[in-house]
């Protein structure tokens, strides 16, 4: 395959469209490379900082194949009650979306309809949208990331096991 021939991979990370960092690193046998990002910045709902990762598969010279990914960096946790997201403790001013899409009788997986959307929430002052028993598509999430749009997404089906489901799956969903 196209993958297997690489002899190398390209890593250019970009912030707004300005390269803050970019490198040239041998194949790794088990895909995994680690990248510095100087003065980074993360994502929070203030500011929704949007990097895009570039890498391309290479043979020498020769590009094979290349892969785009925009992402924000956070760290997100638990303190106690409290959700932190980079240190700083949030609070989550919501809606419950669940899945009532009369007009079409599916869900949307046009981006700008979720633009739309999620930019109308924050002109309510909200950050958050609960899924209920549903995954959004992925334009969805993209979305959430440029307009600060906090996503609660829920498994559907059953949140209290019964006696006979498999001890794997019941500790899931515990």
């Amino acid at each position: 395959t196209r993958s297997e021939s690489a002899d190398r991979e390209r890593f250019s990370l970009t912030l707004d469209g300005e390269t803050v960092s970019e490198t040239v690193l041998p194949r790794a046998e088990n895909g995994e490379y680690r990248l510095s990002v100087p003065d980074c910045r993360l994502w929070s709902e203030f500011s929704p900082a949007l990097y895009t990762l570039c890498v391309t598969l290479c043979k020498g010279e020769t590009a094979l194949g290349e892969k785009n990914v925009r992402f924000g960096m956070r760290k997100l946790r638990a303190e106690g009650k409290k959700l932190m997201l980079n240190n700083s403790p949030v609070f989550l001013r919501g809606t419950l979306e669940g899945v009532a899409f009369p007009y079409t009788g599916y869900m949307p997986d046009e981006k700008a309809f979720w633009l739309r959307a999620f930019r109308i929430m924050r002109d309510y002052g909200l950050n958050h949208m609960r899924c209920h028993t549903f995954c959004p598509p992925e334009a969805a999430f993209a979305a959430a990331d440029e307009v600060s749009i906090y996503l609660q997404v829920e498994l559907p089906g059953t949140s209290c096991p019964v006696k006979d489901e498999a001890p794997i799956v019941a500790s899931f969903l515990m």
